[in-house]
This record gives structure tokens, C-alpha cells and sequence, in this order.
């Protein structure tokens, strides 16, 4: 399929100069001519730089703030919010298996979810690899403080997480600029607010959790999304945060059709330096890289798709080896927890 390619609007654009994270001006070409091969729906071809001292990587030109919301006509978030719908990596559950999971997730994030097998938690904690599927869909959050505890979900998307919080007993609320996901969202009941964290502009410590899942590559001011996400939480607060990063093994084998570009969407992609780096200037006391389930299968077979409809096609290289697969440099998104001092 060859997507038509058409102008974005000119007064929609705006040019940058410098790397919108370190605000240097070194940089060098990565991709030109890029278009939205992920979507169909946003128009025009873009430029990707690297950023010759951060190695985060940005578009310039870049939609402005104005104008973005013309590249999510036809955005996923926009589908209807379902239980679930965070369980990438998990396999459909048998009532035992269901039972030995409530079993885990009411030990290890402080549920109280039925039916649990009393030795259900032991036995998951002994499995990795289930252990992981579940730590991963519950975004690593802390504990459930005693006598409860405030959840807000920035870019909550349709509310999936959001659900899932509420189901261990977290009184989860969430943002979204987007409205057709926000109407989405609030179908199913769930307490989700349209616009951006600006909304909270004036409020201070008022979270236990907070969830930024895939959203800081999306936003044009990603220290100032930071910063008022480190001044939401409580003394003691977590920031659970997740983005493609730019050093990966599918954007090293794709190049300009890996799924994690996702033009023009995606206005900045961190190196794994520059991610930690930024967190700190942020105001957030530490941070440290959190095990994730692997996502390259399913990105993969995205970005081959990507590949065979752009035009002219794009050829890609070899999978990586195994030790690359396994390098934490290198993984397709960087999963990260954050924390406000005590």
C-alpha cells in the first residue's frame, strides 16, 4: 500500500535549531523524508536529527502544539476501553492459573482480588517469566499504602491501566488530551479529565503513583512534563515511566520503518543517557531501569509491515544476535521508575 503523501500545514510547523532535551546545537542528520507509515494519517515527510551530544534524537521541523492533534485522526487510543487491555506478554488465564495470579498481584502491589489460592503467590514468585508478564502489566507501581493510596495515569490513552489500578484498590485517575479516547474512556465509568497534566498547574504532592506509559515522546516540553510529575507525588512517590528509545535493536534493523519512530507523533526519542539525565534535572532523587517484557516480536512484525508498504520499500537488516537482544542498552522501550525524595 503506497500512502499518499500530502503538505502538513505550513503555519502548523514549527523549527527548532536545537535539541529540545540538552538544548545543543550540534547534530546531524538520521532520517530525512520520513512519513507516517505507522498510521496513514498525518501528512507531510519529516526530518529526523541526533543530537551530537545528548544522542537523543528529534524532528525538526516539527507539528506544533496547535496543529498535532491532525496526526491522531486515526490513533489506537481511540478504541473502545477494555478489561485487558494491558496484558501484553500474559497468556489467557484457567481459573487456577487466574487464582494463583490474584494470588501474586494481592501479595506483591496489595490487592484483594478473588478467587486466590493461598500458596498462589509463592508459586508465581518462583516462575519468572509469569512473575515479569505480571510485575510489567501493573507498570512495577509501588505497594498500595494502607488506608489507600492516589494513582494519576498522564496520557492515560482510553483507561485501560487505569482499570486495572482500580481493581487492586488504587484511586486511579487519569489525563488525556485526546477527546475521542477520553469519551472512550469515561464510557466505562472511569474518572479520566481531557487535557494535559497543566490541568493539576497549582497542586502539589498530592499522588502516591504516578504512570507516564509511552506519552513523553509524544509532547513538546518533556522537562516541564517532568518537572510537574516529580512535584504531583508525595515525599517518597514513584514515577513509573516507559518510551521507545532510540539506540534500539529494531530502529538498528529497520532504520527509518521501525515502528518506534512513529512519525510525526513521536516529537523526540531518548538515548538511555539522556533519559536518566533528564529525570535528575527534573527534580527526582533517583532513577533506575526497571525489567520489562520483550516487545520486539510483535515490533517487529509491525515494522516488516512498515517496510513492505513504504515507497520505494525499505530493506532491513539481520535480526540482532542473542547477546544484542539481550543488552538493557538496546531493548525497544526503556522502562524506568523514578522516585521523589523522602
Amino acid at each position: 500500500m503506497t500512502i499518499p503523501i500530502t503538505e502538513w500545514p505550513p503555519e502548523g510547523l514549527e523549527a527548532l535549531g536545537t535539541c529540545p532535551d540538552c538544548a545543543a546545537a550540534g547534530r546531524a542528520v538520521l532520517h530525512d523524508g520520513l512519513t507516517d507509515l505507522a498510521f496513514g494519517c498525518a501528512p507531510g515527510r519529516r526530518t529526523l536529527w541526533r543530537c551530537a551530544d545528548c544522542g537523543s534524537a528529534y524532528l525538526d521541523p516539527r507539528p506544533d502544539a496547535a496543529h498535532i492533534g491532525l496526526a491522531y485522526s486515526a490513533y489506537y487510543t481511540h478504541a473502545e476501553s477494555a478489561a485487558g487491555g494491558e496484558a501484553r506478554g500474559l497468556k489467557a488465564w484457567t481459573r487456577k492459573a487466574l487464582a494463583n495470579a490474584n494470588a501474586y498481584v494481592n501479595a506483591r502491589f496489595g490487592g484483594a482480588q478473588s478467587p486466590a489460592l493461598p500458596f498462589g503467590a509463592a508459586l508465581i514468585g518462583a516462575l519468572p517469566t509469569q512473575r515479569l508478564a505480571l510485575d510489567y502489566r501493573y507498570r512495577h507501581i509501588r505497594r498500595l499504602p494502607k488506608g489507600g493510596g492516589k494513582l494519576l495515569d498522564v496520557g492515560c490513552g482510553n483507561g485501560n491501566f487505569l482499570r486495572l489500578a482500580a481493581t487492586i484498590g488504587w484511586q486511579a485517575e487519569g489525563v488525556e488530551p485526546d477527546p475521542a479516547a477520553v469519551a472512550s474512556a469515561r464510557t466505562s465509568g472511569l474518572a479520566v479529565t481531557q487535557g494535559g497534566i497543566e490541568l493539576l498547574d497549582g497542586i502539589s504532592e498530592a499522588y502516591d503513583q504516578l504512570t507516564l506509559s509511552h506519552v513523553i515522546e509524544h509532547v513538546h516540553d518533556p522537562l516541564a512534563l517532568l518537572s510537574a510529575c516529580c512535584r504531583l507525588l508525595k515525599p517518597g512517590g514513584m514515577l513509573y515511566l516507559e518510551t521507545p528509545i532510540i539506540d534500539a535493536n529494531g530502529h538498528t534493523r529497520f532504520g527509518a520503518a521501525w515502528r518506534g519512530l512513529e512519525v510525526p507523533r513521536h516529537l523526540l526519542l531518548f538515548s538511555h543517557r539522556a533519559l536518566h539525565g533528564i529525570l535528575a534535572r527534573a527534580g527526582f532523587d533517583r532513577s533506575e531501569d526497571l525489567p520489562s517484557v520483550d516487545p520486539s516480536p510483535l515490533l517487529d512484525a509491525e515494522s516488516a509491515a512498515m517496510a513492505a508498504r513504504a515507497d520505494p520499500p525499505i530493506a532491513f537488516g539481520p535480526e540482532p544476535s542473542a547477546v544484542d537482544r539481550h543488552n538493557p542498552q538496546a531493548r525497544e522501550f526503556h522502562t524506568i521508575a523514578a522516585w521523589r525524595s523522602r
